[in-house]
C-alpha cells in the first residue's frame, strides 16, 4: 500500500500544476486579445517592433526590404 502513495501524490501534483499552467496561459492570452481589441477600438496602431541587433550591435536589415531574385 505504501508504494502507491508517491504515485498518487505525484499524479495529483502534475494535475494541479498542469491546471495552473493552463489557466495562466489562458489568462495571458485573453488579456492580450482584450488589449488588442481595445487598441483597434480606439483607432491606434500597435507600437513598432524594434530591429534585432546582431553580435556587433548593428541592426539586421529587414528581409522584406530586400528584392527577391529568381
Amino acid at each position: 500500500m505504501m508504494e502507491w502513495i508517491p504515485i498518487g501524490l505525484v499524479t495529483f501534483k502534475v494535475a494541479v500544476f498542469g491546471t495552473g499552467m493552463f489557466f495562466a496561459i489562458k489568462w495571458h492570452h485573453d488579456r492580450a486579445k482584450k488589449q488588442a481589441a481595445d487598441r483597434t477600438r480606439q483607432g491606434s496602431t500597435p507600437p513598432p517592433v524594434p530591429a534585432r541587433e546582431g553580435p556587433a550591435g548593428d541592426a539586421e536589415p529587414s528581409l522584406a526590404a530586400e528584392p527577391m531574385d529568381r
